[in-house]
């Protein structure tokens, strides 16, 4: 049919007639009311264009819910890749003896990699306009942010002390290359 062609869901068709309960029926079965049709009519559009007021504010809040459970599920998602993201950097950490830490390694890659996640974790956060759950979310990303930097704090530590021992190691070597010269000088001798 024509109607189909436009690429109108049931949901279209519900609106454009000013069926409120059907409406409501088909979003509880799955139905998007935030769907659009080829030339980009959303049902809200359909019903407003129609005067069906009631059904228009109804769609209207049924979209904001649509795009708050979509940020939810964005920051969810984002939350899971941090902690994911921060227990490798752990696991890493841990795993390498302290001589193998360095800026260079994989700890450090992790770490840039978590400063990404955290930014898309907050941007999420933020898109749940402010609600508890934003509010939460937030104080989780701020949190894991404080991971970061402490991990981070551990790690420059770490090649602190490796630089410093490094150095040590060179002057040791440069002493016993030094002794050993002499020796040989005076053993010439």
């Amino acid at each position: 049919s024509a109607a189909a062609n436009e690429g109108f869901q049931p949901m279209h068709f519900a609106c454009c007639g000013g069926h409120l309960e059907l409406a409501q029926w088909l979003a509880s079965q799955g139905a998007s009311v935030s769907a659009v049709s080829k030339k980009g009519r959303s049902p809200r559009v359909m019903a407003e264009s129609k005067g069906y007021d009631e059904l228009a504010r109804w769609l209207h809040e049924q979209e904001e819910q649509e795009v708050q459970k979509a940020a939810k599920k964005k920051a969810a998602d984002a939350a899971a890749e941090l902690r994911a993201a921060i227990a490798a950097a752990e696991a890493e950490r841990n795993a390498s003896p302290p001589s193998e830490l360095s800026p260079d390694n994989a700890l450090a890659a992790s770490i840039a990699g978590l400063k990404l996640s955290i930014n898309t974790y907050a941007d999420a956060a933020q898109a749940c306009n402010e609600s508890d759950d934003a509010r939460s979310a937030l104080k989780e990303a701020r949190a894991l942010r404080d991971k970061l930097v402490e991990e981070q704090r551990k790690a420059s530590k770490v090649s602190a002390a490796r630089k410093k021992q490094q150095q040590k190691e060179l002057q040791r070597k440069r002493e016993a290359e030094a002794a050993a010269e002499e020796a040989a000088a005076a053993a010439a001798t």
